[in-house]
């Protein structure tokens, strides 16, 4: 709210699950190993979600 204080409420909290919804998912992506390592998931993982947040700033 700090970041994007225009954003309405609603459209806030769904930009919020909808991130947890990636990180959630992040386990169940495959069998083990399928995944690249443990620092680049976690790189992908934090721009994806700031992109997610972003794109809720520009609506």
């Amino acid at each position: 709210r700090e970041v994007y204080p225009a954003v309405a409420e609603p459209a806030a909290r769904s930009a919020v699950h909808s991130v947890f919804g990636l990180l959630n998912s992040t386990p169940h992506l495959g069998r083990p190993g399928s995944l690249p390592g443990r620092a680049v998931t976690a790189s992908l993982l934090h721009r994806m979600a700031r992109g997610a947040f972003a794109a809720v700033g520009e609506a």
